[in-house]
């Protein structure tokens, strides 16, 4: 094996959607960014097979919806500690 073979073998990415619970107005449902997120990975895994889609990460900080009625938050440390 070359290097060039090396540097163009493929490799499995395992893709990690991270959408929020919050709200998005009286139009819009709660997780509407995990949707579009899931979304986005569904598109990806389908040009790229050899990827993996793991289940989507849907509650992570959304500090400044917290005034907001039925958004969680667990804070931008802990989604930190959660994604890494």
């Amino acid at each position: 094996m070359t290097s060039h073979d090396e540097a163009h073998k493929v490799r499995p990415v395992l893709i990690i959607p991270v959408g929020s619970w919050e709200q998005h107005g009286p139009h819009l449902p709660f997780d509407t960014d995990t949707q579009i997120a899931v979304e986005l990975g569904e598109r990806l895994l389908s040009a790229r097979p050899h990827h993996f889609l793991a289940p989507p990460v849907t509650v992570t900080a959304s500090g400044e919806h917290s005034g907001f009625e039925g958004t969680l938050s667990i804070g931008t440390r802990t989604t930190t500690d959660v994604l890494v």
